[in-house]
């Protein structure tokens, strides 16, 4: 007998654990699909992704049957697949986890403008870094709305 799959389900700020219906289904066939074959075959369309998935990213995509919205976060074997109940839901955990996935970009973007300096002009340089401090404080201000 095979055990059934469980994943974190979302609904109205509360986490519970329910069926994984994309694992079970992955599981269940006679080959590996890819995700995008699976993610078809379920009859989900992606709705939007965030950021890169190898990083923290994550796709949101949705369905007429239920479950009807599934986050899939993470890349390869490391997939997880969340479940929330309606589409405020959906962009309830969208806007909770977007600032992190914006930060890990900043970083990476900083850490790669760190690693080039050594092979920039001093002007260059200078301007990069200046771009990615911008941005790095930018993540911490709030802006008050013009207009």
């Amino acid at each position: 007998m095979s055990e059934t799959r469980t994943a974190l389900h979302y609904a109205s700020g509360q986490w519970t654990n329910g069926p994984d219906v994309v694992m079970e289904a992955w599981h269940n066939t006679d080959s590996a699909p890819s995700e995008t074959v699976l993610r078809q075959r379920l009859e989900y369309e992606e709705l939007f992704e965030v950021g890169d998935r190898y990083n923290g990213g994550f796709a949101a995509w949705a369905r007429e049957d239920s479950p009807r919205y599934v986050l899939a976060v993470g890349d390869d074997h490391l997939t997880e697949y969340i479940y929330p109940a309606t589409l405020p839901d959906l962009y309830d955990l969208a806007a909770r986890w977007s600032p992190l996935v914006r930060d890990q970009a900043l970083l990476r973007f900083l850490k790669d403008i760190q690693a080039s300096e050594r092979h920039m002009e001093p002007y260059e340089a200078d301007v990069l870094t200046n771009i990615g401090r911008r941005i790095a404080q930018g993540t911490q201000e709030t802006y008050e709305r013009r207009g």
